[in-house]
């Protein structure tokens, strides 16, 4: 069943790829380029070929992993949301930056110095910054449970007395 209505108003994938590009647009044209886009997921400086963003490059995977994880671990719920949204803002800014640098790549017909597709690099860099992120959240979560624990064992000992 489609909706017209729906496909307009609530489509997450549209809205998240115009985001993504228009981020990336914002950001090219704040280095004096000329951007053009004609649709919601295509990107251009000049007469360059562009690029086109699909609903597999905009990182669902790592994302659903980074707020997966987050979920799972323990904590109170205003500290995994503020963590969630850290790290889906990282992401994010990450996926920019790949669109900034892919668009920018194409325009100035960069070599490829790797044979690896820009997903795959995405991927290793997005997964690499997630530990690091799982390595700082697990951290400062223990870090947290440590102070509020001390502070538990004063009021114990103040009620004690």
């Amino acid at each position: 069943m489609y909706s017209p209505f729906l496909d307009s108003h609530f489509n997450i994938i549209r809205g998240f790829t115009g985001f993504l590009t228009g981020a990336s647009r914002f950001i090219l044209e704040a280095l004096h380029y000329h951007v053009y886009q004609k649709d919601f997921h295509s990107i251009r400086i000049d007469s360059s070929r562009g690029i086109n963003v699909n609903p597999s490059c905009l990182g669902w995977g790592v994302m659903s992993f980074w707020v997966a994880f987050v979920f799972a671990n323990d904590g109170v719920w205003q500290h995994k949301l503020k963590w969630m949204f850290s790290g889906l803002f990282f992401i994010c800014a990450l996926n920019i930056t790949r669109i900034v640098f892919i668009t920018l790549a194409i325009h100035l017909r960069w070599r490829t110095v790797v044979s690896l597709d820009h997903h795959t690099i995405f991927n290793i860099l997005s997964y690499g910054c997630i530990f690091i992120l799982m390595y700082w959240y697990t951290y400062m979560q223990k870090k947290y449970e440590g102070t509020v624990y001390k502070q538990a064992q004063q009021i114990n000992k103040i009620s004690t007395v």
